[in-house]
Order: structure tokens, then C-alpha cells, then sequence
């Protein structure tokens, strides 16, 4: 199944090419279908290529050369599983359409239709359409389709050890289902998603929130101002978008992503000292984080926003591609006399350097402790990922001084941005909180592309205004004298 603007790009490239003999430069598919960047139309033929629909042939004069159509297969649709609570498997008699170069041959394959949340960490969601191979074996943390008691089946991953099988979900809500191995019967192996939000009739739609400035949790804060379908790169590419990042995310399509630069909210307000919490601290009671962010709290039980934030870089983990990584910012601090050294939002993934930004001034209002000059930025990266030509020549400990003239209560320095944008060959730069809109600003003075999201749609304007003012004059024309690195 392909989106409508996969459809639209198909049509205009086999109409080209059926009248000149040779394919469409990627200026000429941006212009046809009115897209903002050829960036955008690179995608789409990418994804085409990906899916089998268009081939590409080598030694050709244009950069897309010529594309031949691929032969397609009907693979049955038996009815709907469970990514929920195990229901029975209902035949629907119908069949979808894949391009063969998809299938391995030798082999047999039927098709789901997806009910229920328990894969959303997988981006299997509610609808989605999977293809399944036939097999009755199985890799441990591979995703199967699972016979249980011979009448009800269920897609989860699934763990054996001796006489027992675990069948987990990808979504903490869900509990694992633990039952003996001899109730259990592996039916087929994952091979391929088909997002059901590739359906135009449909709208799989993806919720925006807005806070309503309780002081409970965040997902109590929130409440769904409008419903809206995003597709991928249209609605993402160079864009502003208003909206709970998590979900956002989870509308993006797996690994196509080459950075993630961003600083989530610390949640500095929860907080066991007198000074953030409630600004009996002195100067802190002029900092404008006593108020929070502007529709966010920043004040979550700390398991909570742990939590949040764990589900956070799951998703950013799961949108970069396999030479991507994750540069995550976040602050250590010192609470109820221990350092919070953010261990429990970043275990078990794969964490490669921490990079000191070392800030400049500071206020310690505590006599246990000497005053914190620093944050911390992790470097997340997929296996594959690697620096730009001579950028591991820079040290570990970068100097930046903060923000000053911002009206956003905690901004991110556009140095610091810019040299870890710099630092990397990446097209495409996602900031999930994008506050006042430096990682944007930052990606388009270095000729880059960016995605940006935040939940308030006071800072989105914000954003925009400073995109416009960079229009005529960027602000990273002046970033380089404000680096130190050691």
C-alpha cells in the first residue's frame, strides 16, 4: 500500500518516462507535485525504491536514470490479531498487493490487520496491516504471531527458556504474557509493517495536546486540541510542529531520521531543595523557570518523568537510521543530598561519550556542595554511525556560554548546537522539544534540513518569528568565535 503522495509520484514518474524515455530529475517531481524541497522528493523515491515499485539502473546520465516496474504478488489477508489482549484470528477472505523484490521466495506469507496498542513501541499500532512468514520456530525477541491454547493468537515478542515461554509487549501498559511452552505455537515471523495511516480513506490520526496548567502529571496536564494525520516528509520536512513530541514521533516512519539533537525539560520544579521548587532561593526567585514552561509543569513525580523521557528516546532511537545518532542533553544535580546523575533515563541504551558542556557563571545557594559549572550531552549512536571529517579532533569538554537574549525561559546556545550539527554529515536534524527553534535555525544556516516539535503553541510562534528573522540575516554567521573546546 502506498501513501497518496507515493501514488502521485509513482504516476508522474511512469508518465515521464513513458513520454521521454528516461526519468524525472528530482527538481522536476518537487516542482510537479508542489513539494517545498527536493529533500522531499528524494524521500519519496527512496521509499519507492524501497518498496520494490521503482528500480533504479546503474550508469544512466540522470540521477534517477530509468525505473522499471516491479511484478507484484497478492498475499491473502487472513483478518485481525491482537497487539492487545489475544483475540481470535477472523477470515476476511481478502488480499493485499506487495511488490515481489519484498518476498523471499521459497517461502509463504499471509497478512494481519493489527487491533490494539501493546507494539506501539515497535510502531505497530492499531490498524496497521503485518506481514507474516509461515514458520513454526523462532528467534528469541523476534516479533511472532502466537497460537495460544490452539484457538487464539496474538503478535508480541517472544522469549523461550526451557518449558516456558514469555510473549512481551512493546508498551509498559501491557503486562507480558507468561505461559508453558507446550500451550504455545509459533505461527509466523514479522517480515514487514504496512502503516495503516498509508490509507487514504482512513485517518489514523495523531493527537495535539495542550496543557491546561494543572499541577499533576504531564499526562493529566494534557488535553487533545485537534486531530490531525501527518504524513512523512510532507508534513515533517523544514517544519514547526505543534504537538506532544512522543506522539508525534510515532507517527514518523522508522529510520528516517540522520540526527537528533535536542534538550528535553529537566523537571528542575520537582525538586527535594527550596530554591526551583517554590523560589524562596534567593535569585531563583527571579528565574523563569519558577513558572514552568508555558504548557508544561516541569514538575513530574520523578518516576514519571523519568519514564517520559525513557518512552522519549526509545522513539528517537527508533527514527534514526542506522548511521544516526542521538546528542541528548540533560543536567545532573543533587537531590536529597545524592547525585541524580540521570542513570535511570539512559540505562541500557547504547551510550557512547558523554560530552561536558561546560557553562559560564552559575549560582549555588547550598553549602554541601561546590558549585555546578556543567550539563552533560550523550551521545546515543546506531552501530554504524561515525563524525564528520576531523570533528574527533574536538575534546570532550566544550565551553559555551548560556543564552542571554531569549525569550524562552530555558534555551539551548545555538553554539553548542551547531557543533554538534556540524560535527556530523546529517541531512535531516529532529528536535522533539524545540522550544525557541535553535536546532532550526542552526540545521538551515548549515544547509540542512530539520523537524521540530513542541507542545506549546506559544514557543511554535516563537520558532517561526525567528525563522523569519534569520531569513534575512542568520544568526550563525557569528557562532564560531563563541566556541572552546578542550
Amino acid at each position: 500500500m502506498l501513501t497518496k503522495r507515493q501514488k502521485q509520484t509513482l504516476n508522474y514518474i511512469r508518465k515521464y518516462v513513458g513520454e521521454h524515455d528516461y526519468a524525472p530529475s528530482l527538481e522536476e517531481i518537487k516542482k510537479h507535485l508542489g513539494l517545498t524541497s527536493v529533500s522531499t522528493a528524494h524521500y519519496h523515491v527512496q521509499a519507492l525504491q524501497s518498496m520494490g515499485y521503482l528500480q533504479k539502473e546503474d550508469n544512466q546520465p540522470r540521477a534517477l536514470a530509468v525505473f522499471s516496474k516491479q511484478k507484484l504478488i497478492h498475499i491473502p489477508l487472513l483478518g485481525v490479531i491482537a497487539a492487545g489482549q489475544p483475540i481470535e484470528a477472523i477470515e476476511d477472505k481478502e488480499s493485499i498487493v506487495m511488490p515481489q523484490s519484498k518476498i523471499k521466495q521459497g517461502s509463504n506469507y499471509f497478512a494481519l490487520r493489527v487491533a490494539g496498542e501493546s507494539m506501539i513501541d515497535e510502531n505497530i499500532n492499531d490498524g496497521d496491516i503485518v506481514i507474516i512468514r509461515s514458520q513454526a520456530t523462532a528467534e528469541n525477541g523476534q516479533k511472532v504471531v502466537a497460537l495460544i491454547n490452539n484457538h487464539e493468537v496474538t503478535l508480541k515478542k517472544i522469549y523461550k527458556n526451557g518449558n516456558k515461554v514469555r510473549l512481551e509487549p512493546a508498551n509498559p501498559e501491557f503486562k507480558t504474557i507468561a505461559i508453558p511452552a507446550k500451550n504455545v505455537k509459533v505461527q509466523g515471523v514479522l517480515v514487514d509493517i504496512i502503516k495503516s495511516h498509508t490509507d487514504d480513506a482512513k485517518i489514523d490520526a495523531v493527537n495535539n495536546f495542550i496543557a491546561d496548567k494543572s499541577k499533576k502529571s504531564i499526562n493529566s496536564s494534557r488535553k487533545t486540541s485537534n486531530r490531525k494525520k501527518f504524513e512523512y516528509p510532507d508534513d515533517f520536512i523544514d517544519k514547526i510542529i505543534c504537538g506532544d513530541s512522543l506522539e508525534i514521533m510515532r507517527q514518523m516512519p522508522s529510520g528516517s531520521i540522520d540526527l537528533v539533537v535536542t534538550s528535553p525539560p529537566y523537571n528542575l520544579k520537582n525538586s527535594t531543595g527550596n530554591g526551583m521548587k517554590d523560589g524562596r532561593g534567593g535569585k531563583w526567585a527571579k528565574a523563569a523557570l519558577i513558572n514552568g514552561y508555558s504548557h508544561h509543569h516541569d514538575c513530574m513525580p520523578h518516576a514519571e518523568y523519568a519514564k517520559w523521557q525513557r518512552e522519549c528516546l526509545k522513539e528517537m532511537y527508533r527514527v534514526i537510521n542506522d548511521t544516526g545518532a542521538i546528542m541528548y542533553n540533560h543536567k545532573w544535580r543533587v537531590q536529597g543530598g545524592l547525585l541524580q546523575d540521570r542513570q535511570d533515563i539512559v540505562k541500557n541504551f547504547p551510550v557512547r561519550q558523554v560530552i561536558i558542556w561546560r557553562r559560564k557563571g552559575g549560582i549555588n545557594f547550598n553549602p554541601g556542595y561546590f558549585l555546578p559549572t556543567y550539563e552533560v550531552i550523550y551521545i546515543i549512536p546506531k552501530p554504524k554511525f561515525k563524525l564528520a571529517k576531523k570533528a574527533n579532533a574536538y575534546g570532550d569538554v566544550w565551553e559555551f556560554t548560556q543564552e542571554m537574549k531569549n525569550e524562552h525561559p530555558a534555551p539551548f546556545p545555538a553554539a553548542l548546537i551547531e557543533i554538534c550539527v556540524s560535527s556530523t554529515d546529517a541531512k535531516i536534524i529532529l528536535d522533539p522539544f524545540m522550544g525557541s527553534g535553535t536546532t532550526a535555525i542552526v540545521a538551515k544556516g548549515l544547509k540542512r534540513n530539520f523537524i521540530g516539535i513542541d507542545i506549546s503553541p506559544e514557543y511554535c510562534k516563537m520558532a517561526e518569528r525567528r525563522l523569519k528573522r534569520n531569513e534575512k540575516q542568520s544568526e550563525t554567521l557569528s557562532l564560531k568565535a563563541q566556541q572552546t573546546f578542550f
